[in-house]
């Protein structure tokens, strides 16, 4: 009787958990981003076998890129309040902050080059052009800029690591990584396969209730 008793504290507190749904959406992002690339690949091809359309587009993949954006920013604010609520750090509230304006801002400037490239026409093969120029330049800017931005996220949550458990320390050499790979630029590709693995750990500092992993 005292087992279930505790069993159905655990699942009260469980279902009590403020963060639950961050966790959730988390685990979508971990699905959401490979099948993004996925379709924007699908989305290349279609455009050059089917409609001789040599440059950037606009498609399905960056409306599946809207939707990952949009729950990005979400379980950004909610890591941030969990953060702030469950173990009163506030280090990196600012550069959390800093991260969702880059996303937006990044998000918005590509569709609006991607759009500007089919409205004139312009293509990739000539590499001498300003579209080309202005779309590697942009790439490597925002990769720089994330790349910052993540290793600064990184060390301040590694410097009291002892203090935010084993996922965040987990979750914050991940960000270090990818933030490392980003500011390389030449290396940037190779975070996006990290990115899925980063958005399960995000899910699981979510969905790990510190008071049901307390109760007794």
């Amino acid at each position: 009787m005292q087992d279930g008793m505790v069993a159905k504290g655990r699942m009260e507190m469980t279902t009590r958990n403020p963060y639950a749904l961050a966790g959730w959406l988390a685990l979508v992002q971990a699905v959401l981003f490979p099948l993004m690339i996925f379709l924007g690949v699908i989305q290349k091809i279609i455009g050059v076998r089917v409609f001789d359309h040599h440059g950037p587009m606009v498609g399905p993949a960056d409306l599946l890129g809207l939707l990952y954006t949009a729950i990005a920013i979400y379980v950004l604010l909610r890591f941030k309040a969990l953060l702030n609520e469950r173990y009163d750090f506030k280090g990196i509230d600012t550069m959390i902050h800093l991260a969702i304006a880059w996303v937006v801002l990044h998000q918005v400037l590509t569709l609006a080059m991607n759009g500007l490239a089919m409205a004139t026409g312009l293509g990739v093969d000539a590499m001498t052009t300003p579209m080309t120029i202005l779309v590697l330049g942009s790439f490597a800017v925002f990769a720089l800029g994330a790349g910052v931005i993540d290793i600064i996220i990184a060390v301040r949550l590694l410097a009291v690591k002892e203090e935010l458990g084993d996922l965040v320390k987990a979750f914050a050499y991940v960000t270090l990584i990818v933030g490392i790979l980003e500011a390389t630029i030449f290396l940037a590709p190779l975070a996006a396969l990290l990115v899925p693995i980063w958005c399960v750990i995000m899910a699981m500092v979510f969905l790990k209730n510190k008071e049901s992993a307390e109760f007794v």
